[in-house]
C-alpha cells in the first residue's frame, strides 16, 4: 500500500477536470471520509455542492473505496471525479504503479503520471440492437447496449451539435444514460452524454464513456483516440486500450482545499 498523503478526514478538494480553463472543466469535489455515513448524508451533501457528481472516499485497511453522488442518486462511476482523486492521492504513487479501488475490483484502478493523472476502466463490451430499439429523438446509424448505457451512433457531427435532448424521454431510458456519438474529421472522434436519470441532462466532461466509445471506434479508428465532447466547451479526453482495460488522462485543475465545520448528517 502507498503511504497516503496528509488530506485528513472532512478535508476536500475542489477540481475542475478535462478542461484548459475552470469553466470549461467539469467539477467535483472530493471529499475524504472515516467511515460511511448513511447515503443520506453522501446524498445531502452532494446536493448542496451542486457540482454534478460529489467524490467521497475512505482509506481503510482493504485499501481506497470510492462512491459518487450527484444531486439526485448514487452512481455507480464517475470518470472526472475518479481522475480529480488520482490527482490529489498523486503523491503517494512514488512507488506504486497503479492503485486499485477495491470496492470497484477490477473496474478501476488510478495511476499517476509525471504528465498527469490517468485511470485504468475496465473494457466495455458492445452488443449491437435494432436501430430502433429506442427512441432518443434523433436517428443513429448504429445502436449498441453498453453496460450501464446506450450508445448511438450518429451520422456526423453536425447533426450530433444540432440535437436538442427530451430529458423526459432520456430519463424513461431503462439505463442511466445515452452516448451519442459521431466522427469528427478524418482522426478525431466527437460525443455528448445525456443521464437525466441521475439528475444530469448532459454532462459536460465524461471519462466514464470512454470504453464504450472506445470499444467502437478502435475498428475504424485505432487504439489510441482523441475525443471531443461537444457539449459547450468542446472538452478534449484521451483513452488508450491496454489490454483488457482502457487508459483515460486528461487535465485536473485542483482549485481550492478545505475542512467541512461539521460532521456529515448532522442537524445542529
Amino acid at each position: 500500500m502507498p503511504e497516503w498523503p496528509l488530506i485528513g478526514c472532512g478535508e476536500f478538494v475542489w477540481c475542475s477536470v478535462f478542461g484548459e480553463t475552470l469553466l470549461d472543466g467539469n467539477a467535483t469535489l472530493v471529499l475524504r471520509v472515516a467511515d460511511w455515513p448513511e447515503d443520506a448524508a453522501l446524498l445531502e451533501l452532494a446536493r448542496f455542492t451542486q457540482v454534478g457528481e460529489s467524490t467521497f472516499f475512505l482509506l481503510g485497511e482493504a485499501g481506497l473505496e470510492v462512491r459518487w453522488f450527484s444531486h439526485k442518486q448514487e452512481v455507480p462511476l464517475c470518470g472526472h471525479g475518479a481522475l480529480a482523486l488520482a490527482s490529489v492521492l498523486a503523491p503517494s504513487f512514488d512507488d506504486v504503479d497503479e492503485v486499485e479501488v477495491v470496492n470497484l475490483k477490477g473496474r478501476l484502478a488510478l495511476r499517476a503520471r509525471a504528465q498527469g493523472p490517468e485511470l485504468l476502466l475496465a473494457r466495455t463490451p458492445l452488443r449491437e440492437l435494432p436501430r430502433t430499439s429506442i427512441d432518443v429523438g434523433i436517428e443513429v446509424e448504429a445502436l449498441f447496449d453498453a453496460g450501464r448505457d446506450y450508445l448511438g451512433v450518429v451520422s456526423d457531427v453536425d447533426a450530433l451539435a444540432r440535437y436538442r435532448p427530451d430529458p423526459l424521454n432520456l430519463a424513461a431510458l431503462d439505463k442511466i444514460g445515452c452516448i451519442l456519438t459521431a466522427p469528427d474529421g478524418p482522426d478525431g472522434v466527437a460525443f455528448r452524454f445525456f443521464a437525466p436519470r441521475v439528475g444530469i441532462l448532459e454532462d459536460r466532461a465524461s471519462g466514464s464513456t470512454l470504453p464504450a466509445l472506445m470499444e467502437f471506434w478502435r475498428r475504424s479508428k485505432g487504439d489510441s483516440l482523441r475525443f471531443r465532447q461537444c457539449s459547450g466547451a468542446s472538452v478534449m479526453l484521451h483513452g488508450a486500450m491496454q489490454g483488457d482495460r482502457v487508459r483515460v488522462s486528461g487535465k485536473v485543475i485542483q482549485v481550492a482545499r478545505g475542512t467541512l465545520l461539521r460532521e456529515l448528517g448532522t442537524r445542529s
